[in-house]
C-alpha cells in the first residue's frame, strides 16, 4: 500500500489503474484484496461537472468495459466486469464511478457487494457511440483475399488466422450478415486483428494481396482490444462483440441502414 500526506488525483489514477493500494491524509482510500474493494474520497466537484456536462474522459479500455458492461443482463461487480472485460480492477472502478455520476448505471448494496446495474442500455450505448474512443479511425491496409463468395472468404481467411495463433474478428457489415442482418453483398469486409500484430504481415499470414485495386478486406488494427476480446465464433468465423460489430457498422457505407437493423433485430435495444 502507498501511504502518504497527499496524493495527487494523477498519482491516484495511476496507482487505480495497477490495481493498487493507497492511503493519504486527506482521507483518500483505495483497497485492493482478492475479492475486496473499498474505495473512498472522491471528489464532489468532479462528479458534478459530469452530469452536467454529460462527458468523460474515456480511454480504449474503457470502452472495453462499457462494452462487457452492456452484454451483463444483471447486477455486477467491480471484479466481475473487470474480469469480463480483461483490463485491471482499479479501471474497472473508475469507468463504473464515472458513469454512475452521469446517471449511466445505479448501485445497490455497499462494501464487497456492492454490485452496479445499467439503468437504459439504449441510452448507454447512444451514449457510447457518441464518444470519440469508440469510434476511432484505425490504422487500415486494403487487400485481396480471393474467394468466390463473401462466406468463403469469411472462412477461410479466419481459419488461416486462427491456424497462425493471429487474434482477429470480422466487424461491421460482414459480421451483421452472419445475423442475417444487413446487405446481402459485402463488398468490402472488416476484419480487426490484434494490436501487436503488423497488418502486412497478418496479410502475408492469410495469404492475401496488398493492394488497392481489386480489394474485398480491409485490415484494422484492433487498438485496445475493443474488437478482439472477448472472443466470439459465428458459423466457425471469429466476430467481435455485438457492441463493437453495431459501432463499426455506423463507420461503413450504408452504414446508418445496417447498423439500425442490426441494433433492432440482434441487439434489441
Amino acid at each position: 500500500m502507498f501511504v502518504g500526506a497527499f496524493l495527487s488525483q494523477s498519482v491516484r489514477d495511476a496507482l487505480e489503474e495497477q490495481d493498487a493500494s493507497y492511503f493519504d491524509a486527506r482521507g483518500h482510500l483505495h483497497l485492493v484484496a482478492p475479492g475486496v474493494l473499498l474505495h473512498l474520497g472522491r471528489g464532489r466537484n468532479a462528479t458534478r461537472t459530469e452530469k452536467v456536462s454529460g462527458q468523460m474522459t474515456l480511454g480504449v479500455h474503457g470502452v472495453r468495459a462499457v462494452q462487457a458492461l452492456l452484454e451483463e443482463q444483471g447486477p455486477v461487480s467491480v471484479s466481475q466486469l473487470a474480469e469480463s472485460a480483461a483490463i485491471s480492477v482499479g479501471q474497472t472502478h473508475k469507468v463504473l464511478t464515472q458513469l454512475e455520476g452521469l446517471g449511466l448505471v445505479r448501485s445497490t448494496g455497499r462494501g464487497p457487494s456492492k454490485r452496479r446495474t445499467v439503468r437504459e442500455r439504449t441510452e448507454l450505448l447512444d451514449w457510447l457511440q457518441r464518444q470519440p474512443s469508440a469510434v476511432r479511425r484505425e490504422r487500415s491496409l486494403h487487400v485481396a483475399f480471393y474467394a468466390r463468395r463473401p462466406e468463403e472468404l469469411w472462412l477461410q481467411s479466419s481459419a488461416r488466422l486462427t491456424q497462425a495463433g493471429i487474434p482477429h474478428a470480422f466487424t461491421g457489415a460482414a459480421a451483421a450478415s452472419l445475423f442475417g442482418v444487413g446487405p446481402t453483398s459485402v463488398p468490402h469486409s472488416l476484419l480487426r486483428i490484434a494490436p501487436g500484430v503488423q497488418l502486412d504481415d497478418a496479410a502475408r499470414r492469410m495469404g492475401a494481396d496488398i493492394t488497392e485495386r481489386g480489394t474485398n478486406l480491409i485490415l484494422l488494427q484492433d487498438t485496445g482490444r475493443v474488437g478482439c476480446w472477448p472472443p466470439g465464433l459465428r458459423k466457425g468465423i471469429q466476430i467481435a462483440p455485438l457492441v463493437r460489430i453495431y459501432l463499426d457498422a455506423l463507420s461503413e457505407r450504408r452504414g446508418d441502414e445496417v447498423s439500425h437493423q442490426f441494433r433492432e433485430a440482434v441487439l434489441g435495444y
